[in-house]
């Protein structure tokens, strides 16, 4: 299973791990958006594939939500092109959104009133502990998360302060989001009910 292979790994070898899956995925749906039609060629080749080793119920479904999916990111990629300026507004509040979110690491270790370490340096371990845990199947990354952050940042924090810099760091970037989502989830679903 992902978790427990990602306890055993080296550092490294997650880092590389979840780069390669950013990228694959990333170009997968780059794909799927500007050429999906070469994609839908694609899968369909690989579940004639499959059909020959092992035959399907209903292909014809099988290959009716190959074409819906096809046509639904024909109309991605058509809306990208109309909206070029709103993709890339929303491209640049997303990095914003992800950098504010890594500064929360950065300003826990000046709360520590430690320093030597550069805001960038800081910023960039977080982004590496990001880019290895976002792509693998676990829900925020939870446990290896924190398993990779006791790891890169014990040079920077120090042992003592390193398990205290991860719960402050990780209780705000992630921790304090999920418990307000869930808040409003509950609010929100008692608020449907009422209109209804």
């Amino acid at each position: 299973p992902p978790v427990i292979m990602a306890y055993m790994c080296p550092v490294e070898a997650l880092v590389w791990l979840g780069l390669a899956l950013n990228v694959g995925c990333i170009a997968l749906l780059l794909l799927l958006v500007f050429h999906p039609k070469l994609v839908k060629n694609c899968a369909a080749g690989i579940l004639k594939l499959i059909n020959r080793i092992r035959p399907f119920r209903h292909p014809e479904k099988i290959y009716q939500k190959l074409d819906d999916m096809a046509d639904q990111y024909i109309g991605t990629a058509d809306y990208y092109r109309a909206h070029k300026g709103t993709i890339l507004i929303v491209f640049l509040i997303t990095m914003l959104q992800r950098c504010l979110l890594f500064l929360v690491t950065w300003l826990t270790y000046r709360a520590f009133s430690l320093s030597g370490e550069s805001l960038m340096t800081i910023l960039l371990l977080q982004a590496m502990i990001s880019v290895a845990v976002d792509m693998l199947p676990l829900p925020g990354g939870m446990g290896i998360s924190e398993n990779l952050f006791l790891r890169m940042f014990l040079p920077v924090f120090g042992a003592e302060l390193v398990l205290p810099g991860m719960v402050v760091s990780r209780g705000i970037s992630y921790y304090t989001q999920l418990l307000l989502s869930a808040v409003m989830t509950v609010a929100s679903s008692f608020i449907i009910r009422k209109k209804d």
